[in-house]
């Protein structure tokens, strides 16, 4: 779990800068701007900036990894926000969580999650921080 935080952490500091740099902003004043946008928000920017520059094929990509992003971020937002209560004693490794949120007037929620989910949102979060600062590297190139 600590792995799976620590990926999409990496990734939205990318992101992060990756706005900062398209929308040429100190990266302090980008996260004034920011402050705790998520990083779907963040890939809309993106794709919005592109677009407005002409470059179709990098707003295709944003969005394109904007899908990917919401597609893989919820085993995120559950370790971060429910409280973990154990594994199924019949099947270890589907984790229990306990989030906050009524489901009926008497019944709180409960979820439960494959480990081997939460590795594959560890996994793509990782390969999209890589690509995210391959194209960091790109555009914070300053003309000689």
């Amino acid at each position: 779990m600590l792995d799976l935080i620590l990926a999409w952490a990496h990734l939205d500091g990318a992101l992060s800068m990756l706005v900062a740099i398209k929308f040429g902003l100190e990266p302090t004043k980008a996260a004034l701007l920011l402050g705790r946008a998520n990083g779907s928000d963040k890939l809309k920017h993106l794709q919005t900036v592109f677009k407005f520059e002409g470059d179709e094929k990098s707003a295709a990509q944003m969005k394109s990894l904007r899908k990917a992003y919401d597609n893989n971020v919820a085993p995120r937002n559950l370790v971060a926000h429910a409280s973990c209560r154990g594994y199924l004693s019949s099947d270890p490794q589907m984790i229990v969580f306990a989030k906050f949120e009524a489901v009926d007037h008497d019944q709180m929620a409960i979820y439960l999650q494959p480990i081997g989910v939460m590795q594959q949102s560890t996994t793509w979060a990782n390969k999209c921080a890589g690509v995210i600062e391959t194209l960091t590297n790109l555009y914070d190139t300053k003309p000689a």
